[in-house]
């Protein structure tokens, strides 16, 4: 996120050019499908590592140019990649405000590739300038950002939550900051200097700041300061942390939506209800219904797609006539707002017909404890529920250093009783506070992290679980077989 990479995209835009956001940590294979997929004519990169990887794979033949942020005099007489200083030089104003004029609202200025999902399958979202701005029309209508605000910026501007934050800033004029420091634990400092009036960020941000608000009380006089107006958590935080915002009197508001509708479909207002856990109203110029059995959430309004970039038989399966999107999500319209069940792909049923949406719960696991980056949760046609639990090792690590004074290989540290007395708590504390049935009966923790290289993380760092799934299928078979292999006895823990 660098702020002349933001002028060159809102140039890009201004001249009918179509801007895409590429993931840096994408690895060569998954740079190589995006590429191919968009065609793109020219290319900015931050430094020779990026370029490398980009040069390493098949799909450059559309580029005509690179420009780098970070340039080496190495490439000084190469003929294809460029200083990006340099596109500051010869401005041609008239030209500018010509092609400026022959843009049009229909246009598309945006083209963004979807995480993956639970699947991994990425999908390019054309989005025109009118989803853009009718969307912060829309939401200049819910939320009161004003010149005055100071928003912190938290999401990466690859991501539709990162654009939507950054186009929120640039809308209402407010002011918008960079963090080069990432993580929480520079958190204060930031604060000091900033003062930030809006947040953007995940349930998971909120939970660990009311953990470290609880071992640094003068962080909580720095983020709940007299001039903050509002916080966003992206997804469905826990009950103890809206009850905590709700008791400093600041709205910690909520919202739903996917990329393809550039994110945000339905959000609380302050003056909503939004401390009942739902994701609040249809923004201003959006529509939602329900659809079949499984309650399918379908939208269509002013921030939605016209259709998917070069999949035509993906439009023809998602689309119902030419409006209604199928979001794949299954919803509740009630008098408080919309509230998400779950992701329908993600539905199961248990031995006795309880039906489980895995998602719902997975997401509720991870957001509700520090300790737990990942969870995934199984037990199809059995007679309970379980889980892989992946915990956030630097946090563990942490933890386990400040009790006892030193560190141990994170495979013995998993094996240590306080830690399996640690995670049994945090287990037993979300079934009886985030959980209304279906509650985890089993577990284990899992020593491995997950990551991109291995396909098992979308680019947005959400799961694939597929993946997951198929790369540890014995040790979910494990859960349910009543004499246990050698490997897997006392890995896994009952609560």
């Amino acid at each position: 996120d660098e702020i002349d990479v933001l002028a060159f995209e809102l140039a890009c835009m201004s001249i009918g050019g179509i801007y895409v956001p590429l993931f840096s940590g994408y690895y060569p294979k998954q740079i190589e499908y995006v590429i191919s997929h968009s065609d793109p004519r020219f290319v900015i990169v931050s430094d020779d590592n990026q370029l490398e990887k980009i040069l390493s794979t098949m799909a450059t033949g559309s580029i005509e140019k690179y420009f780098m942020l970070d340039y080496p005099d190495k490439y000084l007489e190469s003929s294809r990649i460029f200083d990006f200083s340099l596109l500051y030089n010869n401005n041609n104003e008239s030209l500018f405000f010509e092609r400026l004029e022959d843009v049009k609202s229909e246009d598309i200025c945006l083209l963004i590739y979807t995480s993956g999902g639970t699947t991994g399958i990425s999908k390019g979202v054309p989005l025109t300038h009118k989803n853009v701005l009718g969307q912060q029309k829309a939401l200049s209508q819910v939320w009161n950002i004003t010149e005055d605000d100071i928003i912190l910026s938290y999401f990466p501007w690859h991501q539709s939550l990162g654009i939507v934050e950054k186009f929120a800033s640039l809308y209402s004029g407010a002011c918008l900051a960079l963090d080069r420091t990432p993580g929480i634990e520079a958190l204060p400092e930031s604060l000091k200097i900033l003062k930030p009036t809006v947040y953007f960020g995940s349930a998971k941000i909120f939970q660990e700041l009311i953990h470290n608000i609880n071992e640094n009380p003068e962080l909580e006089s720095l983020f709940f300061h007299e001039n903050v107006n509002f916080a966003f958590a992206s997804s469905g935080p826990p009950y103890a942390v809206i009850e905590f915002f709700k008791n400093k009197n600041v709205p910690l508001l909520q919202g739903w939506g996917l990329t393809e509708a550039l994110q945000y479909i339905t959000v609380n207002s302050k003056n909503d209800k939004w401390s009942l856990n739902t994701s609040g109203f249809p923004i201003p110029g959006t529509e939602i219904k329900l659809l079949g059995a499984e309650n399918e959430i379908c939208i269509k309004g002013i921030t939605l797609m016209d259709g998917y970039y070069k999949d035509p038989e993906k439009n023809t399966k998602s689309f119902i006539g030419s409006s209604w999107f199928k979001t794949g999500d299954s919803g509740q319209i009630t008098e408080n707002g919309l509230k998400i069940l779950g992701r329908i792909d993600s539905i199961f049923y248990l031995k006795d017909k309880t039906k489980v949406y895995s998602s719902y719960l997975e997401q509720k696991v991870e957001n509700a404890s520090i300790f737990i980056w990942f969870c995934l949760i199984f037990g199809e046609e059995k007679e309970y529920i379980s889980a892989l639990i992946f915990p956030d090792i630097s946090k563990l690590k942490t933890w386990y250093e400040h009790k006892n004074g030193y560190s141990l290989p994170i495979a013995d540290m998993l094996d240590e009783p306080e830690v399996i007395n640690l995670f049994k708590s945090e287990i037993k504390n979300i079934n009886e506070t985030e959980i209304s049935e279906s509650k985890i009966k089993k577990f284990t923790l899992v020593e491995n992290e997950l990551t991109l290289k291995a396909g098992e993380l979308t680019s947005a760092m959400t799961m694939i679980v597929k993946k997951v799934i198929e790369n540890y299928s014995d040790l979910i078979d494990a859960f349910y077989i009543d004499n246990l292999p050698a490997e897997f006895k006392g890995r896994i823990i009952q609560i």
